[in-house]
């Protein structure tokens, strides 16, 4: 994992968008646009190892 690629806005929108369940509640909550988070969400992604994430499909 490359952390000088990590920032804790990042950090903590990943802890929002984990516990509401989705990237659109997350922004909100961290007060960010849906597609700003979303690219911090794969700027995560792209930054840490393959195994250490896991997707699951939208549950609506």
């Amino acid at each position: 994992m490359n952390l000088h690629r990590l920032d804790l806005v990042s950090l903590q929108l990943f802890s929002l968008v984990a516990r509401s369940g989705s990237i659109s509640q997350g922004a909100a909550l961290a007060h960010l646009a849906v597609g700003a988070a979303s690219k911090r969400i794969t700027d995560l992604e792209a930054a840490s190892s393959p195994t250490a994430r896991r997707r699951t499909g939208c549950t609506r």
